[in-house]
């Protein structure tokens, strides 16, 4: 059985006047490879993106990748609601050296279906770096159907992944059959279904914290164990890591672990009091 891929979706370190901490972005990335993941996806909605400078992205994947080296893959978000932009992204992540980008689909425009996949066409037929597909319509306000992941990984051999966030038996079950793409579960709430129905592995922003649960689970699961003792575990770690507003959360657990600041930018903010005491109490039970 092929071993389940453990991806991060990085938060991006701030200091207390909002500039990228050099040195907490590289403290994580330590404490990331310390728990075996096997690549990072940088500038993506947990590294809060959108606000970013086009600068910022180059000086932070450097940064990560310098600090990586080849104990784990780099990955780029570059999608956004716009192509012309999304291409610049990518051309900016070839440049650089990533292993490959993330494209998330294009958000609040809400596309149909031709249009999103002309708009990963375009991309896809430009450019020469891996490329995955990021599906999470909670969050886009768009959902993009299996038949066009699937046509569109017919088209491309350079699609290769597809981060699902949406929760569909079914369309998964479909996209497997039909493709060669590997499948990795983008919601960490359901990761225990994900594993049960043949899911490759996991982008994670739970994994900030301990990846060592999500490689249990994946040897559980492979040799036939369901642990609903660990599984629970898994799923209140995920709520905590989601109790207000992502980043915001794993950042300030972040920050309880001496790693980085709590900083997040606007139009995210840091948590309030009750907010934090909720997540200190959770936190107590493993001290």
């Amino acid at each position: 059985m092929k071993k389940k891929m453990v991806m991060v979706a990085m938060v991006t370190p701030f200091d207390e006047c909002h500039r990228i901490d050099d040195q907490a972005v590289i403290r994580l990335c330590h404490h990331l490879l310390k728990m075996n993941v096997d690549g990072l996806v940088v500038c993506g909605t947990t590294g809060e993106v959108s606000a970013l400078t086009f600068e910022e992205r180059e000086h932070l994947f450097k940064l990560v990748k310098n600090t990586v080296g080849k104990k784990a893959a780099v990955w780029m978000g570059c999608g956004t609601n716009n192509t012309d932009t999304t291409l610049k992204n990518c051309w900016q992540a070839e440049s650089l050296g990533a292993d490959g980008v993330m494209l998330i689909t294009p958000y609040y425009v809400r596309p149909s279906q031709r249009g999103l996949y002309e708009h990963f066409s375009c991309i896809a037929s430009r450019i020469s770096l891996p490329i995955m597909l990021y599906n999470v319509p909670k969050r886009t306000g768009i959902h993009m159907e299996a038949k066009t992941i699937i046509d569109l990984a017919h088209a491309y051999p350079n699609i290769v992944m597809l981060k699902q966030a949406h929760k569909d038996c079914d369309e998964i079950l479909r996209i497997a059959s039909h493709t060669s793409l590997k499948l990795l579960c983008g919601d960490d709430f359901w990761y225990d279904e994900a594993l049960e129905w043949g899911m490759d592995g996991i982008v994670s922003v739970a994994g900030h914290m301990d990846c060592e649960m999500i490689h249990l689970m994946n040897s559980y699961y492979q040799i036939g164990i369901r642990s609903e003792k660990l599984i629970e575990r898994w799923k209140q770690l995920s709520r905590m890591c989601f109790l207000v507003s992502s980043p915001s959360d794993i950042k300030y657990m972040l920050m309880k672990k001496g790693i980085c600041t709590q900083e997040v930018r606007l139009p995210l903010v840091c948590l309030n009091e009750e907010e934090k005491h909720r997540i200190d109490e959770y936190l107590e039970q493993f001290e």
